[in-house]
């Protein structure tokens, strides 16, 4: 039997170091002697070689290797719209998702801002200095979505999309 949460947070991992390594490329390289690297161009051209290959590396290992952020982030964007197709014809054919239906992302934001491992977290990845209080971290959170009230995250999909995002750093940072 599939465990289908570990799945998601296989999936929600591979998410968050794709989204890390947005702008990267990765390409292989051959130097002067004749050693095979993985290299990454990141976002300001800076090339670093991130894996060398072994000698006895067959081309085709090292391919697929070379190609693996490429993969993750296909497979990524075809799992998204893929949910998105399926959502829609829930829609068409009246099959409300009820799981959506009764998601309260303010609620869930609420108890998470309880949480001094989130306050750790918001002090660590986002600006404004410490976070020792519950009503700091509210505050911060409230400040990072770009939202006056939690009840919006309800409301409003963008705002639910940015505390999903949100959500998903956090679990990924706290491992």
């Amino acid at each position: 039997m599939r465990d289908h949460q570990a799945e998601q947070r296989k999936v929600d991992r591979v998410r968050y170091l794709a989204d890390r390594l947005a702008g990267d490329q990765w390409v292989v390289e051959t130097d002067i002697e004749q050693r095979v690297h993985l290299v990454t161009f990141r976002h300001m051209d800076e090339a670093t070689i991130i894996a060398t290959f072994s000698k006895d590396a067959l081309s085709h290992e090292i391919e697929l290797v070379a190609l693996g952020l490429d993969v993750a982030r296909l497979l990524l964007d075809v799992g998204e719209r893929a949910g998105k197709i399926i959502a829609a014809l829930r829609r068409a054919l009246g099959h409300e998702d009820r799981k959506e239906r009764e998601k309260n992302y303010a609620a869930n934001a609420a108890i998470t801002a309880k949480e001094p491992s989130f306050w750790r977290f918001l002090e660590a990845t986002t600006a404004g200095g410490q976070v020792r209080t519950q009503t700091a971290a509210d505050t911060r959170l409230k400040s990072v979505l770009a939202i006056s009230s939690k009840n919006q995250l309800n409301e409003d999909t963008q705002a639910a999309r940015r505390w999903l995002d949100l959500r998903r750093a956090y679990e990924n940072w706290k491992g």
